[in-house]
């Protein structure tokens, strides 16, 4: 299954700004619709109109918008 275009955003985010550590550390994570912008426009990476279509990181680790 080849990856989303949202799919390899959201994990160049995750990497970048350690996602995963700060929610273990803090139990969440905020980030800014600028800097999701740096990596592709933050409208189309935020909007999720059924589960299915959640990425593939917040499926995997139960999260959520």
């Amino acid at each position: 299954m080849n990856k989303s275009k949202n799919d390899i955003a959201w994990e160049q985010i995750f990497e970048r700004h350690r996602i995963l550590d700060r929610i273990a550390d803090k139990g969440r994570a905020s980030i800014s619709s600028v800097e999701i912008n740096k990596y592709r426009e933050a409208r189309l990476m935020t909007k999720f109109d059924h589960r299915s279509q959640l990425p593939k990181l917040f499926a995997d680790h139960k999260l959520s918008i």
